[in-house]
């Protein structure tokens, strides 16, 4: 069973809990339905194709796999499997990353910039532990404004992939035109192969898959705070050069 969930080969057997959500409606035929999770990809109108490989990256980032069973005209069938926590009365242990100490703390502020408000709270609780101001905003105008007022004092922006107000390459361009030395981390639901497929030539410092840990958001940062030091250094060679 496990090895024929989607990209899940490699499972181990186990206890595992099982979400199952069914439909009566005009299903999928085989061509579809082996396209579902190809990012972009949709059979709508109206839509960017990337629910369920934002859905897929989710899943597998807690180990997990994916079901789709569906045929014309007969609905559609998703099994999630996610493994099951071994003690009832168990908390599940979150990796929480508590902060340096006060004089060794992180300076500046990150500007995180996501319309979901519960991200948004999520990412300032985190990176005010570690010791950082955090302006929080998901919208994009009101993101830049205060992008020009902190300019200097800006130690890293979090960048929602798909805010509905504007497209990803346009937020970017405006945000570089303010600075092209603030380093920016690109947020999504999927996996950073299919971001880098699209926004590779973008100059990002840095990509993070939703759902993050502290952990894994400080790292981030830190990694992308050194990715835009060695774009500067670089420009800077070139100008000497030139």
């Amino acid at each position: 069973f496990l090895a024929g969930l989607f990209l899940a080969p490699d499972l181990p057997a186990g206890e595992y809990v099982i979400l199952e959500i069914r439909d009566t409606g005009c299903g999928m035929d085989s061509e579809t339905l082996r396209r579902v999770f190809d990012p972009f990809f949709t059979t709508k109108f109206v839509g960017r194709g990337l629910g369920l490989p934002a859905t897929l990256g989710i899943v597998r980032s807690h180990h997990g796999g994916i079901r789709i069973d569906s045929a014309a005209g007969q609905g559609t069938t998703v099994t999630i499997v996610l493994p099951g926590i071994q003690k009832p009365n168990q908390q599940p242990h979150l990796p929480h990353y508590r902060g340096a100490a006060p004089d060794s703390a992180p300076g500046g502020i990150v500007l995180v910039l996501d319309d979901e408000e519960g991200v948004r709270d999520v990412a300032t609780r985190m990176l005010e532990s570690m010791g950082y101001s955090v302006l929080a905003s998901g919208d994009v105008r009101t993101a830049l404004r205060l992008a020009r007022q902190h300019t200097t004092s800006i130690a890293c922006i979090l960048l929602d992939m798909t805010m509905p107000q504007q497209n990803t390459k346009r937020t970017i361009d405006d945000l570089r035109r303010i600075s092209g030395a603030i380093p920016i981390v690109l947020m999504s639901g999927y996996t950073e192969d299919i971001a880098s497929r699209r926004f590779s030539d973008l100059g990002l410092n840095g990509f993070l898959q939703k759902p993050f840990t502290s952990v894994e958001l400080r790292d981030t940062i830190g990694r992308a705070q050194i990715s835009a030091g060695d774009m500067i250094a670089n420009l800077s060679t070139s100008g000497e050069q030139n």
